[in-house]
C-alpha cells in the first residue's frame, strides 16, 4: 500500500486575508506623512516646499542667515527616502543620485548627508542647529518640543 503525502490547503478566507495584506502593506505605508523638523533653537518657525526643496537639492545652503544648513538623508534601505523624494520632488532615489552626480561633478554643491538610522537623525537634530531632516511620525512621536521643531509635512 503507497502512502501519499496530503498538502495542507490553507482555507480559502485565509489565503484572501494574506493576499490583501500583502498589497494593502504599501499602501498603508504611503499613505503616512512625513515631518521635515529643525532644532528649536534654529531661528526656523516654518518652510515652504520650494524652500524644502532648495536645501535637499543644493540650491540653497542656508537654513537662517546666521546658519548654514545641514541637510540630512537616511539611509536608501529605508522606505521613507523614496517617499520623500516623490512627494517632494516627484522623483525616484535613482534619478535624485544622477542628479547629485551631476551636481557634485560641476563643484556646485554637496548631496544631504546620509545616516543609517533614526537614533542617529535625532541625535544631529538635537545637538546641531543647523540640521534639517525628515522623519515618519513614528520617529516624531519619539522627539519632544524641546528636541525638535516641525518645520514642514508631506502629506500622502
Amino acid at each position: 500500500m503507497l502512502l501519499t503525502r496530503q498538502r495542507y490547503k490553507r482555507p480559502r478566507s485565509m489565503r484572501l486575508a494574506l493576499l490583501l495584506s500583502l498589497y494593502a502593506w504599501p499602501v498603508l505605508a504611503h499613505s503616512e506623512k512625513l515631518y521635515v523638523i529643525v532644532n528649536p533653537t534654529s531661528g526656523v518657525e516654518q518652510l515652504s516646499k520650494n524652500e524644502v526643496v532648495n536645501i535637499y537639492m543644493g540650491r540653497d545652503q542656508t537654513l537662517t542667515r546666521q546658519l548654514t544648513a545641514l541637510p540630512i538623508d537616511i539611509n536608501a534601505e529605508f522606505p521613507e527616502k523614496g517617499l520623500f523624494y516623490q512627494r517632494l520632488i516627484n522623483r525616484d532615489i535613482a534619478e535624485v543620485n544622477s542628479y547629485w552626480v551631476r551636481v557634485m561633478f560641476s563643484g556646485n554643491a554637496s548631496p544631504p548627508r546620509e545616516v543609517d538610522n533614526y537614533e542617529r537623525v535625532k541625535s544631529l537634530i538635537r545637538n546641531n542647529q543647523s540640521t534639517i531632516a525628515y522623519v515618519p511620525e513614528a520617529v516624531l512621536n519619539q522627539l519632544t518640543p524641546e528636541d525638535c521643531k516641525v518645520v514642514y509635512v508631506l502629506n500622502p
